[in-house]
């Protein structure tokens, strides 16, 4: 119900990716630890994971807008720490420097100088920013072997455990300008999901009562 939740106050987000649960049988996990027979009713949170499929591109007309498209992230960095990103809305700070909304120095340590038309920005593919012919900057895009490993680290950004390193996508992921990639969250999808839980968390209330007062009425027989 929380990775529901999470993915609904989310759905918004550019560059969400949604939260899946895997699960085990509950009771098939307590047969195996008591050694017992057991039916496989039931079952228990095995992993939350994150489900990096794509989401669709629109466009925003905004020029510090960009989408990638492909398997690969945006860098942003708190001082030497880095993180990866699908969300490209990007904005300048009192200085010029290319930043998130959340103040996170978009990676490349670009500056735009005061005299830059932002209307004549553009993007090539492989992340080179450019205004009136003017080269301002490259834009830094990472991929990973196994994104399974990444790990939250805000809505819509991630850290990577020292032991997984961030390769260059080449050309398989590429930038685009002026477009924002949606989240990979389907509304209806979410609340279809979130119904069918409280309904399961219902069904298993009213079969915990009806349990209990069969074992309480035993107990008066016997007694």
């Amino acid at each position: 119900m929380d990775a529901l939740a999470d993915n609904l106050a989310n759905s918004n987000v550019p560059g969400y990716r949604r939260s899946v649960t895997s699960t085990r049988p509950f009771l098939g996990l307590l047969k195996a630890s008591l050694g017992g027979d057991m039916p496989e009713d039931g079952t228990r949170v095995n992993r939350i994971a994150i489900d990096f499929t794509p989401g669709s591109l629109k466009q925003t007309d905004r020029p510090l807008d960009f989408a990638i498209e492909g398997d690969a992230f945006f860098v942003v960095k708190q001082g030497d720490k880095e993180y990866y990103t699908r969300n490209g809305s990007f904005t300048l700070d009192a200085d010029g420097n290319l930043v998130t909304h959340s103040g996170l120095t978009v990676g490349g340590d670009i500056t735009l100088p005061e005299d830059v038309s932002l209307q004549q920005l553009t993007v090539s593919h492989d992340g080179i920013l450019r205004s009136g012919g003017r080269e301002l900057g490259t834009l830094q895009i990472k991929t990973f072997s196994d994104p399974q490993r990444l790990q939250r680290a805000g809505p819509s950004l991630f850290s990577a455990p020292a032991d997984l390193t961030p390769e260059d996508p080449g050309e398989q992921a590429k930038i685009v300008n002026r477009a924002l990639e949606s989240s990979n969250t389907s509304i209806f999808t979410e609340m279809t999901d979130m119904i069918a839980c409280t309904r399961n968390y219902e069904a298993c209330q009213r079969m915990l009562t009806i349990q209990d007062g069969m074992e309480g009425s035993m107990i008066n027989k016997i007694v």
